[in-house]
């Protein structure tokens, strides 16, 4: 949020400024990032396209004297590959790379690296106090008036470790709690409820970007949960045709 609204700001005061929004979890490859990118900026791709042709409509349209481009990638560590990120850099459009993960471009190859020259800047988490203010805002606009009451609002803050995106959706899970007991506000046992549902979210996620190995190995722990790395190991090289090394 706080980099759409930077870069409304920008287009608001730079004529020449044009800003490309794309988040890499619906967009993970390399083409699914292009073909947003030209879609915004409101350049025709066909369903067919060839990545060479939108590469080159990429490179047409940043070489534009009327425009200046500058093209955030919003969890930038979902990429199934950085290659993208090389064409974006090289193109001379301003790119801001968004992810969670303080490490997630350390990967990359040195040509990467080198043409990116990357400047990072990091944002604390939000201390309780600040999270239970944009919990009480989002209330405010989203629920009836003293639907939950501040010290509540600070439960959910506390909880949700300063991820806002969880925080609000702890908001949403135990208003829709309360409202399911025809409840008018929203109680410490219906934000208990909905932790639980949050945090099993958040898990479900995280499985979405597991390989098959590691999805398999995850399997065999969850029913055997006392067993040691190579009860483990030996479990799973029986389950699949070409296990990874056990290192």
């Amino acid at each position: 949020l706080l980099t759409k609204w930077v870069m409304s700001l920008l287009e608001k005061s730079a004529s020449r400024a044009r800003t490309i929004y794309v988040n890499c979890w619906s967009r993970s490859t390399a083409y699914a990032v292009l073909g947003e990118i030209l879609h915004q900026a409101e350049i025709f791709v066909s369903p067919r396209e060839s990545m060479i042709s939108m590469v080159r409509k990429f490179e047409n349209m940043t070489k534009s004297p009327e425009k200046k481009f500058v093209i955030a990638l919003d969890e930038v560590d979902q990429l199934e590959s950085f290659e993208v990120l090389y064409d974006v850099s090289r193109s001379g459009a301003g790119l801001v790379c968004i992810s969670n993960n303080p490490y997630a471009l350390s990967d990359d190859d040195d040509r990467i690296k080198s043409s990116l020259q990357v400047e990072g800047l990091e944002f604390p988490a939000y201390s309780v106090e600040q999270m239970a203010d944009i919990i009480g805002q989002r209330a405010k606009y989203a629920l009836a008036p003293n639907a939950i009451s501040r010290d509540d609002t600070k439960i959910i803050a506390r909880l949700c470790s300063g991820d806002s995106r969880v925080g609000i959706e702890m908001l949403r899970r135990a208003a829709l709690i309360a409202e399911n007991e025809n409840k008018k506000k929203i109680s410490a046992e219906h934000i208990k409820k909905a932790f639980s549902e949050a945090k099993f979210m958040r898990k479900s996620k995280l499985e979405e970007k597991l390989s098959d190995d590691e999805m398999e190995i995850l399997k065999i722990i969850r029913s055997e949960k006392r067993a040691n790395a190579s009860h483990v190991y030996a479990q799973y090289s029986k389950k699949v045709s070409y296990p990874v090394t056990e290192r």
